[in-house]
This record gives C-alpha cells, sequence and structure tokens, in this order.
C-alpha cells in the first residue's frame, strides 16, 4: 500500500517514541528531509518533515521492525504544500494474513477504488500453501496479447509482484495497467480466479533531480 504522504498537517504531535526509518528505494537521487538531502540507505526518524520535489516523487522506507511502508506525494497538491510530518507510519504498514478468497481479493485489489502502486515491488501477505505445487499467477497485458507471470514468495508467505515483470513500464511516466490473479491448489488440482481487475499503477523508476519545494 502506498500513503499518498503531501499535505499532511505540520501540527501533528512527535510520538513519544520516534520510530526510525531507512530509504530502501527512491525514484529520485535524493530526497529533501529536514533541510538535508537523503538517498537510498539514510535513515530519518518520526517528526521529521518530508518535502516532496514533485508530484510522482515516491519512495519505500524499512521501519526498526523490518516492516516496508511506502509513501508518495500527492501529485495534485500545489507544490509549495507538499510536505509531510512523519508520524506513526509503523502502523500503516501492519496488515493480517490473508485466509480466505474475499481476503485476497481485497489486498490485490487495494481498498477505496484506487490502483495499488508500484514503484519497485508490491507484497501480499498471504496465508496460503505456496510451494511448487501450489502458487499465485499473474496476467498482465502486452502488445501481443498477455503475459502469465508466476508469482514468487518468501520464506514467510508474503507474494511478490515486481516492477520487473511489466516490460511496458516506462521509467519517466506512470502508468497504468489492469491485472488478473489467479491461485493453483496442486492438491486439489484446481485454479480459482482472485481477480480480473488489479489495477495497478507503474509509478516512474527514475524522475530527474528537481528543486524541492519548501
Amino acid at each position: 500500500m502506498f500513503v499518498a504522504a503531501a499535505a499532511t498537517s505540520l501540527a501533528m504531535l512527535q510520538p513519544l517514541h520516534a520510530e526510525t526509518y531507512i530509504i530502501k528505494k527512491l525514484n529520485t537521487p535524493t530526497i529533501r528531509i529536514n533541510d538535508k538531502d537523503l538517498g537510498v540507505g539514510d535513515k530519518f526518524t518520526d517528526g521529521s518533515v518530508i518535502y516532496w520535489a514533485s508530484g510522482s516523487q515516491a519512495m519505500r522506507v524499512m521501519s526498526s521492525h523490518n516492516e516496508p511502508i511506502n509513501l508518495r506525494a500527492a501529485g495534485n497538491t500545489k507544490p509549495a504544500r507538499m510536505r509531510t510530518l512523519v508520524a506513526g507510519l509503523g502502523k500503516l504498514s501492519s496488515r493480517a494474513n490473508c485466509t480466505s478468497l474475499a481476503d485476497h481479493k481485497q489486498a490485490f485489489e487495494g481498498v477505496n477504488g484506487k490502483p495499488q502502486e508500484l514503484l519497485d515491488t508490491i507484497t501480499i501477505a498471504s496465508g496460503w500453501r505456496l510451494d511448487d505445487n501450489n502458487y499465485f499467477e499473474m496476467s498482465v497485458p502486452t502488445a501481443t496479447g498477455k503475459r502469465v507471470v508466476r508469482l514468487p514468495y518468501t520464506n514467510n508467505g508474503e507474494v511478490i509482484i515486481a516492477r520487473s515483470m511489466f516490460p511496458m513500464a516506462k521509467d519517466n511516466e506512470e502508468q497504468e495497467i489492469t491485472a488478473e490473479i489467479t491461485y493453483t491448489n496442486g492438491r486439489k488440482g484446481e485454479t480459482r480466479l482472485i481477480t480480473s481487475a488489479m489495477r495497478i499503477n507503474l509509478l516512474p523508476a527514475l524522475l530527474p533531480a528537481e528543486p524541492s519545494q519548501q
């Protein structure tokens, strides 16, 4: 899940126990946080102020509890207001494992009718069995028909959708596609349709450096 982070009130109180975040992925060379230009590998804490350079700027960070959190500027916000006070982001990353078809459908489709936003990866926490015979697949449209990709997963059951699975993705502009997700249950010899309408917004992979608004 991406958090549209622009125009958050700067009057929010800093939490008593400030969380630390490390930047894992950026689609600009640097990002302005607390009047410093930070890059991949740098850290910031709750109470920091992010100054977004453009409406398409985005990053993925990791909390001290190894929770991935995605942040981006809201594209419809005026540049002078594109700033965020970081507070309690760890609460935004908590999620339960999907255990039912309905759970998985909602997780893949997202909430509030908004597309999932992809910078480098999207992860879905699944409670279903995952191995060589039990797996998720994604079908994406191409110029010649469709491309079917078996989705990799981690040891703790997180299903991974990676940018590399979308050859149509462009480095410098957003693009929305619709994917179909299925799950194959090898023991039962059946394939279930999870959703035929997973909307994915492919964010720019690398934007040129721009002066941040302060």
